[in-house]
């Protein structure tokens, strides 16, 4: 005859559950794709995060690529963004900002909601790639909203703590 261990059936549950609800909070590296654009011998992909995108910190890259699908830098990656107000801002892409090798990227405070206009071009001595695209900003989140992954630890290790007593 089998037992069947419920402590451990729950704590599995649990672990699923915060694995299902915590999923839609990965990204990868980059962000979102938001826009691209090709020509016969080059391709730019353009990324943001986080997402959604909100007032506050944003972090905006950009991936050009050669017919050969290998990592191509240009002497620059510009990125013109308008606000919804007006007043467009230019803010260089770099490999320096970036964190991977391949990629140019900028971080900057975005200081308003509303729609944004994102212009990036690249350029080199002899080829000029470009693309835009607009850009949703929601207002920021409550200080609590936005920090409340770093408190949920708490509950579940009680929880788990509360599971494994044996009554």
């Amino acid at each position: 005859m089998t037992t069947y261990n419920t402590h451990n059936a729950v704590a599995r549950c649990i672990g699923l559950l915060l694995g299902c609800l915590l999923s839609g909070q990965a990204i990868g590296d980059a962000g979102r794709i938001r826009a691209t654009a090709q020509n016969e011998h080059r391709s730019l992909t353009v990324f943001t995060s986080p997402t959604p995108t909100r007032v506050g910190p944003l972090d905006l890259s950009a991936l050009l690529t050669g017919a050969n699908d290998r990592t191509v830098h240009w002497d620059t990656i510009e990125a013109v963004l308008t606000p919804p107000t007006g007043g467009a801002m230019t803010i260089a892409l770099t490999r320096a900002t970036a964190t991977t090798a391949f990629m140019q990227a900028a971080k900057f405070p975005l200081d308003q909601s509303g729609k944004w206009h994102i212009a990036i071009t690249a350029r080199s001595e002899t080829h000029e790639l470009g693309t835009a695209f607009n850009l949703n900003v929601a207002p920021a989140l409550p200080p609590l909203l936005a920090f409340w992954p770093w408190f949920l630890p708490i509950p579940i290790v009680l929880l788990l703590w509360g599971l494994a007593r044996e009554p």
